[in-house]
């Protein structure tokens, strides 16, 4: 995403021809798909530092993983009654987003 924003910075996108071929070229280096967490963190770029966005390298890519979206800068809305802290921590979920599981539940279940 930062290498696609550097390169149209001040590209001038009305104009011609020429750009959408360079354009096309570029492109070509890129994987043609957003991945579903690449599409939510696109989406919410102008706050990546505080979301706390960040790519990190896995089996060779840099990726964003689910998981990075259970921090601080996000409040869960909803979840499934089969999202557990225990279930979280089975699977490894890291302490930061298990505790917002278990504020989650200790919320709703409050009400």
């Amino acid at each position: 995403i930062e290498a696609e924003l550097d390169y149209y910075r001040g590209t001038d996108i009305g104009g011609a021809i020429g750009a959408l071929i360079e354009g096309e070229a570029y492109m070509r280096e890129y994987d043609h798909a957003f991945s579903c967490t690449e599409l939510v963190s696109y989406a919410w770029w102008h706050r990546r530092e505080d979301l706390r966005l960040y790519r990190k390298k896995r089996r060779g890519k840099s990726v964003i993983l689910a998981d990075d979206f259970l921090n601080g800068g996000w409040s869960i809305k909803w979840a499934s009654r089969s999202v557990t802290a225990e279930m979280a921590k089975k699977y490894g979920l890291h302490e930061e987003g298990i505790s917002m599981i278990e504020r989650y539940w200790q919320d709703r279940d409050a009400r």
